[in-house]
């Protein structure tokens, strides 16, 4: 009786551990026909355009105006999306055979002061488990509880869910670019807006892993540039976002690669309904930035 207990036992564990593995390396199957994500860029082999950054992308580029502008582009977007993630993201697309012509990054000046960490639990949904390791040694955070919720519990809804919610999410995105129209905000709120991050600091993995994409880039004939999107004017004029911003461009210039800041297109950042909150555009922000920086001369045409 005991040895069937053990046995019993022995299965369900055994069982557990074989769908946490079936989940881990093929759950990313079920995106590959996604309007959105990574799946669904392998799936199409190469794109011509590719902007990749955090949730500033997302929210500030229009992919109508992008691919009425430049054609084949498309948009990858994760919250928080860090440079070390980014990295490890276009080494995964590289490693599947994506022929990428042009990159586009998001040069987020507060993911440069970051602690390594993943903020977009998607990742470890639409990554093989090689890259999900990567991933999970990139991170600083690697206490039980968290690697719980990167090989248990992280995107399970998702998951059982898939049938019903694609189709929903899949009429919100195109080319990994957002449809949905957000309005922006009254001139009472903008005032009352504050910087999200109080320090200058720059983290030194951050750094290096800026410098690794350039060299990513340089390596696989990709042609990459670093793009800044527009802050609210309490975030355009504080003295860390602006420190760091600066030592952004310079580890840049160290790096002979071509950026696209503030200083490059004309935004109006006096307009509140440009803006949901102090880092983020609106529909109409996005839609005015998108137009103004796809006559960029810095841009590829």
């Amino acid at each position: 009786m005991k040895n069937k207990r053990i046995i019993s036992v022995l299965v369900i564990i055994l069982l557990m551990v074989s769908l946490l593995i079936i989940k881990a390396e093929y759950a990313s199957l079920i995106y590959r026909d996604s309007t959105y994500g990574m799946p669904a860029l392998v799936a199409k082999g190469g794109i011509e355009n590719l902007y990749l950054g955090s949730s500033m992308f997302r929210q500030g580029l229009d992919i109508e105006s992008i691919e009425n502008h430049q054609g084949d582009s498309y948009i990858l977007a994760y919250n928080g999306n860090q440079p070390i993630s980014e990295l490890i993201e276009l080494e995964y697309l590289i490693s599947n055979n994506v022929k990428i012509k042009n990159l586009y990054v998001d040069m987020y000046a507060y993911s440069m002061t970051a602690v390594p960490d993943i903020s977009d639990d998607k990742l470890f949904l639409e990554t093989d488990i090689s890259t999900k390791y990567r991933l999970w040694q990139s991170i600083e955070d690697k206490s039980l509880r968290k690697l719980w919720s990167v090989c248990v519990s992280a995107n399970n809804d998702m998951i059982l869910t898939a049938p019903i919610v694609n189709p929903i999410l899949n009429s919100q995105f195109r080319s990994g670019g957002a449809l949905t129209v957000t309005g922006g905000l009254d001139g009472d709120a903008c005032g009352k807006l504050v910087p999200p991050v109080d320090t200058d600091i720059i983290n030194e993995e951050q750094k290096k892993a800026v410098g690794d994409i350039v060299t990513l880039c340089k390596e696989n004939d990709i042609e990459v540039v670093f793009i800044e999107t527009p802050k609210s004017q309490v975030v355009m004029r504080d003295l860390n976002y602006r420190s760091i911003m600066e030592s952004y461009r310079e580890l840049l210039d160290d790096h002979g690669v071509q950026y696209i800041s503030s200083e490059d297109y004309k935004f109006d950042y006096d307009n509140s309904y440009n803006f949901i909150d102090a880092i983020h555009l609106s529909y109409q922000g996005r839609v005015n930035f998108s137009e103004n920086l796809l006559i960029c001369d810095k841009l590829a045409q």
